[in-house]
């Protein structure tokens, strides 16, 4: 049956699994058991931008029957104000309350007529609207997006609902340690800046931040008329698709659009070097996050940067990986992300451990990470965590969803669509002797920063921990 269905941070999730079921099968000592270099790589891709300024992408997947129609939008919390934390949240979960052409009810009825499936998701820097359909309802399902995206109430009864549902899933998160440790992280890391709160806002309620009652529908409005521009936008379509088809459709839904006279901006994120640490009690395990500024999403970098996080937990064979499972560092788990945007990037290993093991652990992953500026990987090694890059950037394909936001984030940090041979030739371009020159830029004492929470009773970090 037909669901309308409020998809955000779940959808990444979703995602991450995918790219780590892909890794996992393609792990071992020597190549691959599922080469991604063997997949079917070329994609019937094709792109065209409207005179408004909407980038419409499309790619034709050969035997798909469904389809995924989404619109990306330049929102989400870096194009917040303080005062406006979590509006881009709001917006799209009000939006599904109805529209200034359908009801809520009316919305629900067509939907479920159309025999797919509509959602969200929230990000740090943009917001996706998407409706996965079936058969030949992609105009029915556009047209159901577009207005769900572009033409939202925003009346006062559902705000207040949605924001007093909001501020329980707020006070859920401030409850959950890993979801604390990350906002302390990034709060440090970017601080001031949009890319350091959470794309679902922040619990605000002391003297100098925003509370969810002042986000009211005025200000709601005012910001998606500012967010939600033609220049903003980047509608995918994915499946069994026609691109002269969705041209014809996206001219008709966003061609009359008009730029507003002022829109959300944003500014470079300044990185800033910490070490922080908080005492919760109510966590019984110590937490800590250590990490340090990289390249940009777009920067020939990128590889390298790819590279460096697989080589430190990318699969059991990893090297902090291998540390934890031998016990010679006492964790409970740990696991490195990389996460990059238009203009900062950071590279953060998250360790839970217990509070006895917290110093020794931290000192013995320093260590580790001290390694890759004095030591080259050897050639066997390198090319096992390029497999490990390869398998995670083939899970690109692995349904129409991910293929969409492969599209989706090459529009926006390329303007351009980048396939993943291009990707693949990068990872391939990637030296030893290159790898190990960027990681002694990367990696040192002016660079590393920690943050470390939870029951600190007896936990000795020395001020000098990131230091040699």
């Amino acid at each position: 049956m037909a669901k309308a269905t409020k998809k955000t941070a779940a959808n990444k999730r979703v995602v991450k699994k995918t790219a780590k079921k892909a890794a996992k099968k393609a792990e071992s000592k020597g190549a691959p058991k599922t080469s991604a270099a063997k997949r079917n790589l070329s994609r019937d891709v094709q792109r065209t931008v409207l005179e408004n300024g909407v980038r419409v992408i499309s790619e034709k997947v050969s035997r798909a029957t469904n389809s995924v129609f989404s619109i990306w939008v330049d929102a989400g919390s870096r194009f917040e104000d303080l005062n406006e934390s979590g509006a881009t949240y709001i917006i799209q979960r009000s939006a599904l309350h109805g529209t200034e052409k359908r009801s809520q009810k009316v919305l629900a009825k067509h939907i479920d007529a159309m025999g797919g499936e509509v959602g969200f998701e929230t990000g740090r820097d943009y917001a996706r609207y998407f409706a996965a359909c079936k058969g030949k309802t992609l105009g029915e399902a556009a047209e159901i997006v577009a207005d769900i995206a572009l033409r939202p109430r925003l009346e006062k009864d559902a705000i207040s609902d949605e924001s007093a549902l909001l501020l329980e899933e707020l006070r859920e998160a401030e409850a959950d340690a890993d979801h604390a440790l990350d906002d302390m992280f990034l709060r440090s890391l970017w601080k001031g800046h949009g890319l350091c709160r959470p794309p679902h806002g922040r619990l605000l309620t002391v003297r100098g931040q925003t509370r969810l009652e002042d986000l009211r529908p005025k200000k709601l409005v005012r910001f998606h008329q500012m967010s939600h521009h033609p220049k903003a936008l980047t509608v995918v379509a994915t499946g069994g698709v026609d691109h002269a088809e969705v041209l014809e459709i996206c001219e008709k839904l966003f061609g009359g659009l008009e730029e507003p006279k002022k829109k959300a901006s944003t500014t470079t994120p300044p990185t800033h070097r910490f070490l922080a640490l908080r005492n919760r009690p109510q966590f019984e395990s110590a937490r800590f996050i250590l990490g340090f500024p990289v390249c940009t999403a777009s920067d020939k970098l990128r590889h390298s940067a790819a590279i460096m996080n697989a080589v430190l937990t990318g699969g059991s064979d990893a090297r902090l990986s291998r540390l934890a499972e031998s016990k010679k560092i006492a964790v409970d788990d740990v696991v490195s992300s990389l996460a990059l945007y238009s203009d900062a990037g950071c590279l953060s290993i998250r360790v839970r451990v217990d509070r006895e093991h917290a110093a020794q652990s931290l000192d013995t992953i320093v260590a580790e990470l001290r390694r890759l500026p004095r030591e080259p990987l050897a050639d066997k090694e390198l090319r096992k965590y390029r497999d490990f890059c390869k398998a995670q950037l083939a899970a690109q394909l692995d349904s129409l969803h991910t293929r969409a936001a492969s599209l989706a984030n090459s529009e926006r940090y390329f303007a351009r669509v980048v396939d993943l041979e291009e990707e693949y030739a990068g990872l391939d371009a990637v030296t030893p002797e290159g790898l190990q020159l960027l990681a002694s830029n990367w990696i040192t004492p002016y660079r590393l920063s920690l943050a470390v929470l939870g029951n600190l009773k007896g936990v000795n970090i020395r001020p000098n921990a990131l230091q040699w």
